[in-house]
């Protein structure tokens, strides 16, 4: 009985390995769907394929799950070829090719599926696309900012390198353009002036610039005031006699960096005197000499001359 009992448990296990087997051999097909980019060869050239309405394929595929797992591993591309594929359609030549539109089959063979896996389905049939004529521009390039420099300073238009970009596509997109912008540059409280490489700002399809980052010098600077100050004293100086102005007073305008302009009491920091050195008594007409702290410039005095009156016998005790 036990050797029986054996035999029994062999036979059984041989008649399941070759259930498994058969039911491997015999696996039912699967069906799954795939999207497959278009793409365009043969252009010809002076023209540029837009406006396509078809970006890709979606095919409907049928075959052995091995198979199956093979073709969702391979990168799939349907090549469309003008020059052989627009003979196919009315509006089309392989002889002359000319801007339009026109309506391409798709061709199942150019797949490329590995044999053993069916089309099931296919969509679209036919490829429709728009042929237009190829336009070159050379175009200037701005920076666009955000944000504001530090207090007390401004900032200049940025200069690009390359000042220019050119710029090929569709004729219809390149005539519209009139500049390239890049994308905003922020000022952050800036300081002083700073370069960066900024990517151009180019959200036109069927359009390629010949180069996608420009570096960008943004020139920070602080900012310039110009003020006026009148009634200021003008002195009098190395003079041994008595001496007289007409007038007695002066008016400035002076320019320079904002704070230091608008600084509050910032005439008393001003010398404007006349120097009399070695004048003898008599009516003289002399230019003040105006002293400025550093970082400001005189724009403009008034008076500009001034009579200046020695007395005679009238001695000055101080000398000024």
């Amino acid at each position: 009985m036990n050797i029986i009992h054996k035999r029994d448990t062999l036979s059984f296990g041989f008649i399941f390995l070759l259930l498994l087997l058969h039911a491997g051999c015999n696996t039912e097909p699967v069906k799954t769907s795939l999207l497959i980019p278009v793409k365009f060869t043969s252009v010809p050239s002076g023209l540029i394929v837009t406006s396509r309405v078809t970006e890709e394929i979606q095919v409907r595929i049928r075959g052995n799950p091995s198979l199956i797992d093979q073709v969702e591993m391979i990168n799939l591309e349907y090549y469309v070829d003008l020059f052989t594929d627009l003979a196919s359609d009315p509006a089309g030549s392989r002889v002359s090719i000319a801007p339009g539109t026109y309506t391409i089959p798709v061709i199942e063979k150019r797949i490329g599926l590995p044999r053993g896996v069916e089309i099931v389905e296919m969509t679209p049939s036919h490829i429709r696309l728009n042929l237009e004529p190829l336009a070159v521009k050379t175009l200037p390039v701005t920076v666009p900012y955000t944000g504001k420099p530090a207090s007390g300073h401004i900032v200049l238009p940025a200069i690009t390198d390359p000042i220019k970009v050119r710029v090929e596509g569709a004729e219809s997109k390149i005539n519209n353009l009139k500049i390239l912008k890049t994308k905003p540059v922020d000022l952050d409280q800036s300081e002083s002036g700073f370069r960066k490489k900024v990517p151009l700002d180019l959200d036109e399809t069927f359009i390629t610039p010949s180069t996608q980052v420009v570096t960008a010098t943004v020139p920070v600077k602080k900012k310039k005031a110009v003020k006026s100050f009148s009634g200021l004293d003008v002195e009098i100086k190395n003079s041994a006699f008595a001496s007289s102005l007409v007038p007695e007073k002066i008016s400035i305008t002076v320019k320079g960096p904002h704070d230091l302009v608008h600084k509050k009491g910032l005439e008393e920091n001003f010398h404007i005197f006349i120097d009399l050195k070695g004048l003898d008594p008599g009516v003289y007409n002399r230019q003040a000499i105006i002293e400025l702290p550093g970082g400001l410039l005189l724009t403009e005095a008034s008076p500009e001359i001034f009579t200046v009156k020695i007395e005679k016998g009238s001695k000055n005790a101080s000398g000024n």
